[in-house]
């Protein structure tokens, strides 16, 4: 279950970790941010529009964002994959 900013976790909620990410709507495009809570690695930002996705983290090794872009059918595809057992599938649109 998500809880919100600002939202209290309801009594016998189970005693987990809650990770934190922020979602942005925007005319063009939405912008997620998931921030690494443990500090050891560089938040991760998402840029989805309409035709490309863009990924990108910043390296403090190279001093730099890294960059990946993709399209949306790929976009679709991983979070897809992220719920799935092991084995090879094909995703119908």
């Amino acid at each position: 279950m998500l809880y919100g900013v600002g939202v209290q976790v309801p009594p016998g909620a189970p005693k987990t970790r809650y990770g934190m990410y922020t979602v942005e709507f925007d005319h063009d495009k939405v912008a997620i941010t998931i921030i690494d809570d443990s500090g050891k690695h560089s938040d991760l930002q998402v840029n989805s529009h309409e035709n490309i996705v863009y990924i990108k983290q910043y390296n403090p090794n190279t001093d730099s964002e890294v960059w990946i872009s993709i399209s949306p059918e790929m976009w679709e595809e991983l979070i897809t994959a992220i719920d799935s057992p092991e084995g090879a599938f094909r995703h119908v649109r």
